[in-house]
């Protein structure tokens, strides 16, 4: 890839973290929840605004991550805020368990991964973070004598 569009992806990345440091999935999320009551259909939820995940904000803290160790040099004041921003986020999104609710897969253990990843991409391990020694706590509750 040229560098140029790299620096274009990154870019994109960078301008479509809101000011809570969640993601969205195409544009920034500046509509207002309460435009979901025009949606026209019964069977399709939460479709006229766009939203923010926590499956685009823990996977782009990762894409940062390795994009910042082999081009150190470029925006790099402007990754580290992003990174922390969702790193608040998703910190601050744990639920009391230890996971995280995942909206675009099998719920608690998907988004639990998800976050999780995020957080080591961030330099966040079982030494330095309480939030992920709680995942931690939660994983081995839910794990099963068969090992699944």
């Amino acid at each position: 890839m040229e560098m140029d569009r790299m620096y274009d992806s990154v870019n994109l990345l960078l301008s479509l973290q809101s000011e809570n440091g969640r993601l969205s999935t195409w544009e920034p999320a500046t509509a207002h929840e309460w435009l979901e009551v025009l949606n026209p259909t019964e069977f399709f939820q939460d479709i006229v605004i766009e939203h923010e995940y926590l499956e685009s904000t823990a996977s782009t803290i990762q894409t940062l991550a390795v994009f910042m160790k082999l081009y150190p040099g470029y925006q790099k004041k402007e990754i580290e805020a992003f990174i922390a921003k969702a790193v608040c986020y998703l910190e601050n999104q744990q639920m009391l368990d230890g996971s995280w609710y995942g909206c675009w897969g099998i719920c608690f253990i998907y988004g639990t991964w998800f976050a999780l990843r995020g957080l080591a991409a961030a330099g966040k391990n079982c030494n330095n973070s309480l939030t992920v020694r709680k995942v931690s706590e939660f994983l081995l509750s839910t794990q099963l004598a068969s090992g699944g």
